[in-house]
Formats: C-alpha cells, structure tokens, sequence
C-alpha cells in the first residue's frame, strides 16, 4: 500500500474541531524542524518522545519503539496525525535525520495565564508543542520535585502546572529530588496538554528539561498576590507577598500616576491602605518594590468602589473549592480543574466583590503544610482577586478537620479582614457594606464548637443587623440549616434549637436570604423539606462546590458551580453557572412589589378619629405609615401601622375639639415609597372652622362646610378694598384647602359667605379672630 503523504507546516496540525479535535485527525503527513525537548526512556524501555518546532510551531512525536532522536537533531518526521489526552501528536512512522547540533529556537516569551487559554475561541491551539518561557513565575514549594508528577506554579496573571516528566534526554529527570525553593523564576519548557475529557479545551501545562530551564528570577517579584481586601467606599486594603524583604510602595488613582503610599520595608509581607477613594469610581493601581541593588514594577490592575446606595451591582458567591482528602505526610494536590476553570470564568463577570463561603481548602496535620495550601489557593483566587475584593467565611477544613487546631490562627494570617465582629472572633465574624447591600460573615465551624451559631455570634447578629439602613440584607456560613436527604452529613439543624434561634434573627431583621456551602451541590428549596412557614421569608441557598467533589442528593442540581448575583433596585436574581459557563438556574432574591395607591378614609368618633385602609398588601417588605397634619402645618411621622391595624384600622385618639386633622400614607417597599392623597376632617362638634396659616408666599385658608352651599370667599384690607378672591361658587360638604399669594404685613379681614374674621400678618404668623 503507498501512502500519500502530505508535507505541512506543523501550525497547520493544531486547528481542531469545537471539541478541541484536530481538523486533521488520522491524515498521514510529513513535517520538518528541530527536536527541542526529548523526553524518550532509553533503549531499555524503547520509546519515543520528542517535541519538533519549525517556524509555525511545535508538535509532539510518538512511537512505542527508541529511534535514537535527540535534542538539537533536525529532523524530516513522517507519520499519522493523533491525540493523546488532548495533545495532538505524530504517531511516528519513520524520520529522516537531516542534521545534529542544529540551533534551538528561542522560546516565545507567554504569560502564566496564556497556558491556561492556549485553547483559543477560533479552536487554534498556537502554542502548543512550543518552546516557551514565563518571566516572574513563583512555586510555593514542598519538599522534593518527584518525576511523573505535577505542580503548581504562577505569575502576575494566573496560576498555571509544571509537569516533570520521568525522563529528560534518556535519563531520569534532572529536577527528580531536587528543593525547589518557594521563590521567583524564569521558567522555561514545552507547552504541552493532558486533558483527559472531551471538549478537550483545558489542562495545559509546562514542561522543563532540565534545571537550566528553572533560572532564579528577581527576589523582589511578588510570590504571593497582590489581593484586595477590607473594600469600603473611601479605601481598599492590598496585601502582597516578596521573597525577601524589601522597601515597597503603591502608585494608585483614576489614573497612573496620582496618588503613592508611603514607602515602607517589610520581611516578607506587605499590607497597604489605599485611602481617599469616591465611591463608584474606577482606579488603577501598581506595586513597586526596591532594594539597594534591584528594583520590580508590577503590570497595572484596576478596581472599582462601591456604587451609591442606589445604583445596581454585581456579585459572585461560590463555597468549597478543596479537593478531597488529606492524607497525613502525603503531597497535597492543589491544582483544581473545577476552581480554576470556575476562576477564569468569574474574572470575565467582572463582579464588585466575591462572596467565599468556606472550605476553600482540603486542611492539614502541620502548620507547613496548612500554609503551602493556603499559598497555592491564594495563588489561584488572585487571578480574579487582585481586581476584586474577597469576603471569605472559615469552613471545617480550614478549621482543625485534620487536627492542626491552630488553623485559625493560620487562617488569620493569610487575610486581612474587617474586625468588626464580636469580642473572641476577630476576622472570622464581621459584616461589610456594599452599595445598598449589608452582608454579615459567620463562623459555623468554631474549634470544638462546630455545627452552630453560638450565642455570642447570635447577639452580634442581631444587634448588627439592627443598625444596618441597607435594605438587602445577606448572611453567610459555611455549613447549611438544613439537612439533604443523603444519609448523614453534619450542619446547623445538628442543634434545632439554635438553629431556630439564629433563623428568627434573620427573619425579624428583613435578611433576604443565607448563603452556605459544605453539601456539595446547588440546592435552593430547603431540599424540598416541609418546613414552617415562618421560615420561608428567608432564602435557603446551598452554593457548595466550585471545585470539590460533588454530593449525590435528589433535590439539588448535582454539578459544581457559582452563582453571578446582579441586584437592582427593583430586582435581585442569582444566576448559577457551571464550569463551563453554561446557566443552570436562576434564584429571585427578591423583586421589589408594585406599590397600588392606597385606598382609606377617616371618619370622627366619641373621643378619636378612626383611620381604615380598602387594600393594604400583605407583605412583610411593605410599611405603611400614617403622616399627620394639625391645622395645616406639615405633614409629620406619626404611626406605622401594625399587622393587624392594616385589617382592623388605627384610631387616632390624640386628637383635640376645634381642630382640622389631616391624613395621609406613606407606602414604602425595599427602594420606593408612594405618598397617597390626603383625607381631612374637623373634629369638633361646634361650628366648622375656617383656619388660616403661612406657607412660603403664600396664605392657606382651610375651610370646612357642613353642607353643600353657594359661596363667596375674599380677602379684604382694612381699608375694604377686595384684594383676593379665595373662592366663588358652590361649595361642596367637607374640608376645603385653599392658597393665595400672600399679602404684606397688616390687618385684613377674610369674608366667608355670612362669616367674617379679622387677622392679622406678622412675618410667617397669622393671628386670626373672628
């Protein structure tokens, strides 16, 4: 059989199908370049592995035979187009050796985040099989490197893997059993793939060759962050991590550069207050970092202030992005597909902070341990975080799950977080505003007091909520209220009673709804429980797992996800993703009531004056206050009707004989409120009164007939002269309120049908007789 062939440039092979499949899938062709990376066992083991780049790109060459290719050969390979694991491949028929000792290509200098996309939109993979380079990357490190195992690394733009194979060069890698120390680097390697699921779009990473490929970089290049914290509508609070210490300082404004820190020297970390901020305002902002002999300019990041209390806004919740066990002594796996696909996808959201409901890591037995995980996550969330503000709440892996009970104090450590919360719990308990927004962060997961929200969080709940003028009120803890309907499984309804307690704190407060975590799926119907109606009001919303194992329960949706909440004034609406970006489910938060005019009437009886309303809405986020005017002076306050005085009606007993009182409601939802028309009565059994009174520039008149009649109404001067014409007509049964421009100061008389009474104006008084 002859075989046709085809010869082609190598960036040709990496243009796929939307399920990251090559176009040119099982086609016999022919490529030439030079091998850059030969990662073949030796003859003993008879493999071959080799990356090849010409001037369009690189691919990978496979063959389950040694044919004796190395590093620096020129080489004519022929063979058919495959994939491995995502990698598309050459599976190697025979090579034709056309030089030894050809020059390497230059590696095409990339960011860490171009590894995580080198999938792109259009299905082109151009870098992958490359010799490539990331400037300023950083590891968090532990213990030795193990051939056939990968690792996490990062740099200012994202967190990315290195692989390091068993062989490099036919022996056993070079960075085997190697310290590699948590600093910066260069790195250096092959861009390669091993996704192990279709769409075949994720799950790249770098492969070294050698030690010279990890090349020590600047010691005054972050290692860890930057992160934004502590966001308020004046200040922001940035914390980043060196190497080594070192004098820094942060150039931030609308615009670079305007305003600078102070300067200051740290060991290690570096936590800085960015004051002097407008809310709803965006702003830029840099680290700089010196020593004696070197200096580092970070890339420019920006971050916007909470809006008004009347604007709308965007938010991000997401709870448990660990993955599974601990094993004691054991190399924890850090790198997450789940969270950090979950990551990328909410960096696009843009939102104005991020809700982080516990277990963000799997925990340890030592102190060393707990921190290397905790670097490594904040490595990952700071792809999002040194943009956007992070909120988190402590969950029981973070928390002594694997009996290190100093984790707190760990947890402590790594943040930098309000501490505003109650005496005994600092920056594990605290609330934050946020636009027209009050969040309050609980700790469900105290050492040896787990499962609960004690009393002293309970008393701090309440009293914060009760100060709060925010009208969106949100809660979060790690673990759930409520049970699912798996078999086990621990949460607050471990303790009923307290459970209760603490859910008659959110629902007395208006709380529209408690965020959670720990059960790993999206449930928002209280797991399809009957539970009291009382407890309805507020929203049970279990958000758990944007990268942990999910749990099977028949009432939740059983992916992991994340949940975009965009809040306007009228309208609150979750909006659950899963990993791939694709809508799930919608959650209503809330929609602010259509407020109809209110409809009611005040009638005089033995000793008061009775209000009734014809069609209140019940509804607890409707108030409808009764204003109250005596005589034509403004409208005050005067009561907020009750449940049952929405049905039943009020009775002003307050009032005094000889007076006009007028009414009228105020109807308030979350963001409106509606003032209806207003009802006015005399209440006297003498004579209607006529009342006059100043207002601005003009003179109010009240008049109040008894029946229907034909009447005239003016103003005279005292020299008798008509000055104004209040009214002439027919005057219909009730309380009349009438306004003219309003004379100088003097004598005047107001003629009213048969009446006449003399007043007299001084300023803004009328003293009036009849």
């Amino acid at each position: 059989m002859i075989l046709l062939l085809l010869s082609i440039n190598i960036s040709e092979l990496h243009k796929n199908n939307t399920d990251g499949v090559p176009v040119h899938m099982d086609e016999y062709v022919s490529v030439t370049g030079v091998v850059t990376a030969n990662f073949s066992t030796n003859a003993t083991y008879e493999y071959t592995k080799v990356f090849v780049q010409d001037e369009t790109g690189g691919i990978y060459v496979y063959s389950p035979s040694y044919h004796g290719i190395n590093r620096g050969d020129s080489v004519r390979i022929y063979g058919r187009v495959s994939q491995w694991k995502g990698i598309t491949e050459i599976l190697l028929d025979s090579f034709q050796l056309i030089k030894q000792g050809a020059t390497q290509p230059e590696p095409v200098v990339i960011k860490g985040e171009d590894v995580v996309k080198a999938f792109s939109s259009n299905g082109v993979e151009p870098l992958e099989g490359r010799l490539v380079k990331i400037m300023g990357v950083h590891t968090n490190g532990f213990g030795v490197y193990e051939r056939g195992s990968a690792y996490a690394f990062a740099d200012s733009t994202g967190q990315f893997q290195v692989f390091i194979n068993s062989y490099s060069d036919l022996n056993p890698h070079p960075i085997d059993g190697v310290q590699i120390k948590r600093r910066p680097y260069n790195i250096t390697g092959i861009l390669a793939q091993e996704d192990t699921s279709s769409p075949y779009t994720w799950n790249y990473r770098i492969l070294p060759r050698d030690m010279n490929d990890l090349e020590p970089a600047s010691p005054l290049i972050p290692v860890s962050g930057p992160i934004l914290y502590k966001l308020t509508d004046s200040s922001v609070v940035v914390r980043f991590e060196t190497f080594s210490g070192c004098y820094a300082f942060i150039e931030y404004g609308e615009s670079l550069p305007v305003h600078k820190t102070e300067i200051c020297f740290s060991d290690s970390i570096h936590v800085f207050t960015l004051n002097g901020l407008h809310k709803g305002n965006d702003y830029v902002y840099r680290i700089k970092t010196y020593s004696a002999s070197d200096t580092f300019t970070s890339p420019v990041y920006k971050f916007r202030t909470p809006p008004d209390t009347l604007t709308g806004f965007i938010f991000v919740s997401m709870a448990d992005s660990r993955n599974e066990w601990y094993i004691p002594g054991a190399r924890v796996d850090v790198y997450n597909e789940r969270f950090q696909r979950i990551v990328y996808n909410v960096k696009e959201k843009n939102p104005g902070f991020i809700l982080f409901s516990g277990d963000m890591i799997v925990g340890a037995d030592t102190r060393d341990t707990l921190l290397w995980e905790w670097r490594n996550w904040i490595d990952m969330i700071s792809i999002v975080s040194r943009s956007v503000p992070l909120f988190p709440a402590i969950g029981n892996h973070e928390n002594g799950t694997y009996g290190y009970y100093n984790a707190e104090e760990v947890y402590r450590a790594m943040f930098e977080l309000p501490e505003n919360g109650p005496t005994g719990y600092t920056e594990l308990v605290y609330s934050f505003d946020y636009g027209f927004s009050h969040i309050d962060i609980l700790d469900s997961d105290r050492t040896n007091n787990e499962h609960r929200i004690d009393r002293t969080q309970r008393e701090w709940l309440d009293e914060d909520l009760k100060k709060t003028t925010r009208p969106i009120r949100i809660a979060t803890a790690h673990e759930t209220a409520f049970k699912d309907n798996r078999e086990g499984g621990n949460c607050l309804e471990n303790y009923p009673a307290e459970r209760d307690s603490f859910w008659h704190i959110l629902v007395d407060n208006g709380v529209q709804a408690y965020i959670c975590g720990h059960f790993h799926h999206f449930n928002k119907n209280y797991y399809g429980r009957d539970i009291p109606e009382w407890m309805r009001s507020v929203r049970h919303i279990v958000n758990g797992s944007c990268g942990a194992g999910i749990y099977d329960e028949s009432t939740s949706i059983n992916l992991a996800h994340y949940i975009v909440w965009e809040l306007e004034p009228d309208t609150g609406i979750g909006y659950v993703y899963d990993i791939y970006n694709n809508l799930i489910d919608t959650v209503v938060l809330y929609a602010d009531i259509e407020i109809l005019p209110v409809n009611f009437a005040a009638s005089q009886g033995n000793g008061y004056i009775e209000i009734l309303l014809k069609n209140p809405v019940e509804d607890r986020r409707i108030t409808y206050t009764i204003q109250r005017s005596v005589n034509g002076s403004g409208f005050l306050c005067y009561h907020t009707l009750t449940d049952s005085e929405l049905t039943a009606g009020f009775k002003d007993d307050s009032v005094i004989p000889g007076n006009i009182y007028s009414y009228r409601i105020k109807t308030k939802s979350l963001f409106r409120e509606v003032l209806s028309d207003s009802v006015s009565i005399y209440y006297s059994p003498e004579e209607a009164p006529i009342y006059l009174y100043i207002t601005g520039d003009m003179l109010g008149i009240n008049v109040y007939s008894d029946e229907e009649e034909k009447k005239g109404i003016f103003v005279i001067d005292s020299a008798g002269r008509k000055i104004r014409t209040v009214f002439d007509g027919t005057l219909q049964k009730g309380l009349h309120m009438f306004r003219v421009g309003r004379p100088g100061d003097g004598i005047y008389f107001l003629v009213a049908g048969h009446r006449r009474i003399r007043f007299v104006i001084v300023g803004n008084t009328v003293f009036q007789q009849e």
